[in-house]
């Protein structure tokens, strides 16, 4: 009985997948429509974090703007941070505390899309596949 409820328990979590691909996306979207303005920060902070999925390295940028310092949080499954290394900072003009980095941009979403997608299509033929071998 439970192996009638797995393709549907496996449609559920593409469709929650999906849907936080999509948030995901429009998300940066979002930020890189706000982000109109740009300048150089430097990398002052880096850290290496592990657990169960492997390493995730996190990094701090410092940069200016009208004589105030802000910081652009990053983060990456890859060593790629290195302390006082320059990097381009988009900001939005009217609170710089909102930024990215185009050189080391945040997730789009498109993995959570994508496997979201395929989940949703390997229910879909689970489902299938017990209907007909029910009838």
């Amino acid at each position: 009985m439970a192996r009638k409820n797995n393709p549907i328990i496996i449609m559920l979590v593409g469709l929650v997948l999906v849907i936080a691909g999509i948030h995901s996306i429009l998300s940066f979207n979002s930020l890189k429509k706000k982000c109109t303005a740009n300048t150089t920060g430097v990398i002052f902070y880096t850290k290496k974090t592990s657990h169960s999925k492997g390493s995730k390295y996190i990094a701090d940028a410092s940069f200016t703007v009208n004589d105030k310092d802000y910081t652009c949080h990053l983060s990456s499954r890859s060593s790629r941070y290195t302390q006082g290394t320059h990097i381009k900072v988009n900001y939005d003009p009217s609170s710089p505390n909102t930024n990215y980095s185009p050189d080391y941009p945040p997730s789009k979403g498109f993995g959570w899309l994508i496997i979201g997608i395929l989940a949703e299509a390997v229910g879909l033929i689970s489902l299938i596949a017990n209907k007909r071998i029910n009838n």
